[in-house]
């Protein structure tokens, strides 16, 4: 059997799209910056040592936790190493629970046992939560008394119960909500036999959608509000379809002024039954369907919708958990360079502000197998040690310098949140496009806020 070329997602259009990629990055992610330090009375502040890290940035870098806790048959250290490397490499977290999970009686009261352990966890490491998701309309996620309401029109109290519920326990904790998810996946769901329940409001009508927003918008009304769909990236080749995913999205945005950002899920598997190696594409999506190039056009078909794009499931090329017939799969230094073009590639585009990866552990919390950052048996695989070279390295700030007479430091920096430290005094500030230049007082004790004279939007 001859060996199969090593494949990162690279062909001879990729890597023109991975230059003009890095030149991106360079471009949308990092700013000049000036920090101005005076004293009490705004007199600059000269030979300051100064050292200025980056602790995390701008875009949000994330992961799933929400099956950490909750997924059976992964040794206690395992989880343990998969939450250390969480917290060394992401800003962001995804938790939530399904309607199903969290009220078991119709007029009772949510209960959110299931998720205060991920939930204590992201706050003691000081990660910021997304919640996924609100309303899924397949029949394991909505409550086992489903089948007790008559129509889609009696749901409607019911929704309306569910997310002031959910607001009234999570809004001042959680400020970002996939509110409706896989509005127009039903049909690929048919086909593995996940019905939606017909007495159900259609969330594949967008009026249906919009109402659920103004919903939640009256419930979580400075919440980032999410719709959610499954549209994988090889889909660039059935136009109708990606269309299709487009045109609702317009028409939810027309309906309703409270979508904050659209959301997609990219998992990456090969199709059912078929053992067409990665490198040679996909048999309906052609054989561009992973590589970078590719998924470019798939992303920018989106950016035309005008809202930013947050990509809230990821996983690179992986066997799937349901075929226990022979299927492609990438070694695990082809998935750790794959990945490394692939966030690349994301995070060069300005419109997208969120990346979460889906697996920490492999196969934990759904069908990828291969895909996770940690093996079962608690290894760091080639993909952590990828993306920590991206995240803590490469796109990483740090500098140590002294002010100069005018009391002033000039950097070139990825846009975050800092750590800036002067002497033994220490604190935080964020630095972006809208606050390139900043004053900042220091006195003997400590630094102070920046002042009003800084640079905001």
């Amino acid at each position: 059997m001859s060996r199969q070329p090593f494949f990162d997602g690279l062909d001879p259009d990729s890597t023109i799209t991975m230059a003009a990629a890095e030149e991106r990055i360079r471009k949308y992610r990092q700013s000049h910056f000036t920090l101005r330090f005076t004293d009490g009375e705004g007199k600059p502040r000269p030979h300051l040592q100064v050292e200025l890290e980056l602790q995390s940035h701008a875009f949000q870098f994330g992961a799933n936790i929400g099956c950490i806790y909750r997924w059976g048959d992964v040794p206690d250290e395992t989880r343990q190493e998969a939450l250390q490397v969480c917290d060394e490499l992401f800003s962001l977290v995804r938790s939530g629970e399904q309607w199903s999970h969290v009220q078991p009686e119709i007029h009772a009261s949510h209960d959110w046992q299931t998720i205060l352990p991920e939930i204590e966890w992201a706050r003691h490491h000081h990660k910021q939560i997304r919640y996924h998701c609100l309303i899924y309309n397949m029949a394991f996620a909505l409550p086992s008394w489903k089948d007790r309401i008559r129509s889609p029109q009696d749901w409607w109290p019911h929704i309306e119960h569910h997310l002031a519920e959910t607001a009234a326990r999570w809004q001042p904790v959680i400020h970002e909500y996939d509110v409706i998810n896989e509005m127009l996946s039903n049909e690929r769901l048919r086909q593995l036999g996940l019905e939606p329940p017909s007495n159900f409001p259609d969330l594949s009508d967008p009026e249906i959608g919009a109402k659920i927003f103004e919903i939640a918008h009256r419930h979580f009304p400075s919440a980032t509000l999410i719709p959610l769909e499954d549209a994988w990236p090889g889909i660039i080749s059935d136009p109708e379809l990606l269309q299709g995913t487009i045109d609702y999205f317009r028409e939810l945005c027309r309906l309703t002024p409270h979508v904050s950002a659209i959301g997609t899920q990219m998992h990456f598997y090969a199709a059912a039954g078929d053992r067409t190696p990665f490198h040679r594409g996909h048999p309906k999506f052609g054989p561009r369907a992973y590589t970078m190039a590719a998924i470019e056009e798939w992303l920018d078909r989106f950016a035309a919708i005008g809202l930013p794009l947050h990509i809230t499931e990821f996983n690179p090329p992986s066997r799937a958990r349901e075929r226990s017939d022979e299927q492609p799969r990438l070694s695990e230094e082809e998935i750790a360079a794959w990945t490394t073009n692939f966030y690349t590639l994301v995070f060069s585009k300005p419109y997208i502000r969120q990346l979460v990866c889906w697996f920490l552990i492999d196969g934990v919390c759904g069908r990828g197998i291969d895909a996770g950052l940690v093996s079962v048996d608690g290894r760091r695989k080639p993909l952590y040690h990828a993306l920590r070279e991206l995240i803590r390295r490469r796109w990483h700030t740090r500098i140590k310098v002294v002010t100069d007479e005018h009391g002033e430091v000039n950097f070139h920096g990825f846009h975050g949140h800092y750590r800036l430290t002067i002497d033994q005094l220490h604190t935080s500030v964020f630095l972006d496009p809208c606050h390139r230049e900043l004053h900042l007082p220091v006195t003997e004790n400590s630094i102070l806020p920046p002042c009003p004279d800084s640079q905001h939007p």
